[in-house]
């Protein structure tokens, strides 16, 4: 049985975000926002330290300025670190990521606001800051909200950026990697052209720059003659993702009242699945009759928005490592249940998840920001409670 902190976790979490409030922005010449950081640091006595990015040197970040500046020399060992956004894993030489810091002052718990925003680094200080043996916890969904909130100029400039080289490579999937025998021509035109539309993206799918675009984003690799999608753009867009990932895909089934049974799989590109999934709802479901207007029609009465979002959720959350298994929708009478293969993303737990108070956070944050950008998935990670009552 774990024992109770000394300290109060929610009222430091509100702290670090009133912290923030006071970032200092740099004055770029390109006119770019700079996000706005708070951190807070409990020594084991319970006293606290606090700095906000650039609150003594334009630029610095908060973890810098608090474990380098304003705590250099003290021995951190036993203290807790609150910061609004998750800790940089990289930054131009000479300087270090901030988790650098972290571990280097053997602080062994951190509680982190939100993710980068970054897709192709989201999640990665926090996956090195646990395999340095830092045990890592997320703040409060609401509070989540807030911090997107006012930092939403910062993360929508951000996405539209380049991905900067890393100098510390680390993988939250083997999908970030090619798959053998997988090549460009094996990507579905109709997907991309999907994307393209939905995402509002302006160069031609058959351009050098909307191959640039998928390069930035993690879902094509390499140069020149030797460019390849990535295992998480082949899921996305390819045209038989199954052919090498045989778990990619839903298995949906529908047992009615009326005894008719149904069985569909959806294995073709990811981004394609939300809309053939509506499409096979609306063939086996009843129909009501649509009575306000002037012409009778016939329409499901089902919330396919809702549904929608709950297919998304569970691929862009499912474990693609695990084998043999596919994300089901099974619709009866009255419930259609949604399920996603594997267990809850660390640091979340499975009784947050059974409360519905986890925090947001992304198994596959590539899969998440393409869909997001489709407007088929909330920005932030949202998730919506996937077991959903039906009207009968």
């Amino acid at each position: 049985m774990t024992s109770k902190p000394k300290f109060d976790p929610r009222k430091l979490m509100e702290k670090a975000i009133e912290v923030m409030r006071s970032s200092v922005a740099e004055k770029r010449t390109d006119g770019s926002p700079s996000p706005l950081v708070g951190a807070v640091l409990v020594r084991p006595d319970g006293s606290i330290e606090t700095a906000a990015r650039g609150e003594l040197r334009e630029g610095n970040h908060a973890e810098f300025t608090l474990l380098e500046r304003k705590c250099v020399g003290e021995k951190l060992d036993g203290s807790v670190l609150f910061a609004t956004l998750e800790p940089c894993l990289n930054r131009n030489h000479p300087k270090r990521g901030c988790v650098r810091h972290v571990v280097s002052a053997r602080i062994k718990e951190v509680w982190v606001g939100i993710e980068d925003d970054n897709p192709t680094v989201a999640g990665k200080g926090i996956a090195h800051l646990r395999r340095h043996g830092v045990t890592v916890h997320m703040f409060d969904r609401d509070l989540q909200e807030v911090i997107a909130n006012e930092n939403k100029a910062f993360f929508e400039w951000a996405r539209q950026q380049a991905e900067k080289p890393e100098t510390e490579v680390i993988k939250l999937s083997k999908y970030e990697d090619t798959i053998a025998a997988v090549a460009l021509g094996d990507l579905s035109a109709r997907a991309l052209k999907r994307y393209r539309s939905k995402a509002a993206i302006k160069p031609a799918v058959d351009s050098a720059e909307f191959a640039r675009l998928l390069q930035q984003q993690g879902l094509l690799i390499g140069e020149g003659d030797a460019v390849a999608p990535t295992g998480f753009g082949f899921l996305l867009f390819g045209k038989e993702p199954r052919n090498a990932v045989p778990q990619a895909g839903v298995l949906a089934r529908a047992e009615l009242a009326d005894g008719t049974f149904s069985r569909a799989e959806f294995g073709q590109a990811m981004v394609l699945i939300p809309g053939q999934m509506e499409e096979w709802l609306n063939k086996v479901l009843p129909s009501t009759l649509d009575r306000s207007r002037m012409e009778r029609r016939e329409q499901v009465d089902l919330p396919f928005e809702m549904v929608r979002e709950a297919v998304v959720n569970a691929l862009i959350h499912r474990d693609y490592d695990i084998a043999g298994q596919k994300c089901q929708v099974v619709v009866n009478a009255e419930t259609i249940t949604i399920k996603s293969p594997g267990g809850p993303i660390p640091p979340i737990t499975l009784e947050q998840l059974r409360s519905f108070t986890a925090p947001m956070k992304s198994r596959n944050p590539v899969l998440h920001y393409v869909f997001a950008r489709m407007g088929m998935a909330e920005e932030c990670g949202r998730r919506r409670e996937r077991r959903m009552e039906r009207a009968v």
